[in-house]
């Protein structure tokens, strides 16, 4: 048996690695092609705005390469090193692009004030509508197919991926209403957009900053605890939970040390309790994914 679910967990984890992957080529293809529209556009009509918006999708593409190298790391065994395997990579590739997202937040940042202290002729030209139009499109395509394969997966990092492709639409969306604007007004609306913009990508910065750092650090996850519990209760055996810690070194390696009470109104004999034991265990492996030690607390035996 634990044959069997040694070799369906390496399947599982191969399945979240590829999908992973494919999610990320997807995201280096498209971003990287709207990169590369939205900075030819933004510098023939000198648009800051749509400048800095090529610049978030340039760190999206970053990200991107990021993530797959994130699985890529991911898929890599134990070994005598890395004894719990290396799926902490996934959540230190996180912390990289977050660290990247706000270094662009600020260089975007300056180039955008100096264009509100020296604004400049706004050149609005058909093509700028039209890419940004594309990039809504694209970035559609890439939330439904990211959320689709994320409902099985659960991975953090393309939570992440999804929820900054919603920040770009609405970016998106504020550089096609300053196009608009910008021809009607003697505001410089080009600049304020750029601002408004670099808020953005600074709030997707430090809020992926912060969820990969709890991730390395390690938080207490209290839906998955009180999960284990009722599974753990499940079983007339036992108790009450004395304590339960989850020890996560990746998504797909999450190990959980519970000490439990036995309920002294069952039958405690070594046999009832160790088979107890295995199927809790068991149980866990195959709902939560989790690798698990179960032992009793001498004093409540």
């Amino acid at each position: 048996m634990e044959n069997k679910s040694s070799g369906a967990r390496i399947h599982a984890e191969n399945v979240r690695i590829n999908y992973g992957r494919r999610a990320g080529i997807l995201g280096v293809i498209g971003n990287c092609t709207l990169f590369l529209l939205k900075f030819a556009v933004g510098t023939a009509s000198n648009s800051i705005a749509i400048i800095a918006d090529s610049f978030n999708n340039l760190m999206d593409c970053t990200g991107s390469f990021i993530t797959i190298l994130g699985f890529h790391i991911s898929a890599k065994g134990r070994d005598s090193r890395h004894p719990f395997g290396h799926g902490r990579a996934e959540y230190l590739c996180g912390l990289f692009i977050a660290l990247i997202i706000l270094s662009a937040a600020i260089s975007l940042g300056k180039s955008s004030v100096q264009r509100l202290m020296e604004p400049e002729t706004l050149t609005v030209t058909l093509p700028m509508f039209l890419v940004p139009l594309a990039s809504v499109l694209i970035k559609t395509f890439l939330i439904m197919y990211i959320t689709r394969i994320n409902r099985s997966l659960d991975s953090s990092a393309l939570r992440a991926a999804v929820r900054e492709d919603y920040a770009d639409m609405l970016i998106t969306a504020l550089t096609i209403l300053t196009l608009l604007a910008a021809p009607r007004t003697d505001i410089p609306a080009d600049g304020i957009a750029g601002l408004v913009i670099t808020v953005f990508i600074l709030w997707s910065g430090l809020t992926a900053l912060r969820e990969n750092m709890d991730l390395l650090m390690g938080t207490a996850d209290r839906q998955l605890t009180e999960q284990i519990c009722s599974i753990i209760l499940g079983y007339d055996i036992f108790g009450r939970v004395i304590s339960c810690a989850v020890h996560d070194y990746g998504p797909s390696a999450k190990t959980a040390v519970i000490c439990v009470a036995l309920n002294p109104h069952c039958s405690r004999d070594a046999k009832s309790v160790s088979a107890a034991i295995s199927e809790a265990s068991e149980c866990l492996r195959s709902r939560l994914g989790l690798s698990c030690v179960i032992y009793c607390d001498p004093r409540e035996v």
